[in-house]
């Protein structure tokens, strides 16, 4: 049995391909920002959706099924921190289901984040990611994160 996220809320669009100008943004981003060394045509294949994940917004992107990533609004709570762990499981869970090389988890903050809440977050992760090497936790600030993609 695949182990994937949550399905998308009600009310979210669907997983759609990105194309386009946007395709062109977001492979910007991943390349740029997430320092992503993949090879032109994975990223000439983007799919986006907006999986439920409880109380933190969430994007996760599927790179030319070699990628997979999932922005997540910056915890502002010790509760919302601990979320995170089960985030990283989940995701590494669904890379070697699908088959994906890595998990790379996108903390999207907003102003200055509480430092404690951060550093419980980023101590949830190398908890969940229990040593993987093919999984990274990156923290970007909303500005640099294209607006199609903010998981807020």
């Amino acid at each position: 049995m695949k182990a994937t996220f949550p399905d998308p809320e009600p009310d979210s669009p669907p997983a759609r391909q990105l194309a386009g100008q946007t395709l062109d943004e977001v492979a910007g981003f991943v390349r740029g920002t997430l320092g992503c060394g993949c090879p032109d045509d994975v990223l000439r294949s983007i799919r986006m959706d907006r999986p439920g994940c409880g109380e933190l917004p969430t994007v996760r992107l599927q790179v030319g099924g070699r990628l997979l990533i999932c922005l997540v609004g910056a915890p502002r709570s010790h509760t919302q921190a601990d979320r995170v762990q089960a985030l990283v499981v989940q995701g590494r869970a669904e890379r070697d289901a699908g088959g994906y090389n890595r998990f790379r988890l996108v903390l999207v903050t907003n102003g200055t984040p509480d430092a404690t809440v951060i550093a419980t977050a980023e101590a949830r992760f190398l908890a969940g990611a229990a040593g993987d090497e093919q999984s990274h936790l990156h923290r970007v600030a909303r500005q640099d994160v294209p607006g199609v993609i903010r998981p807020d």
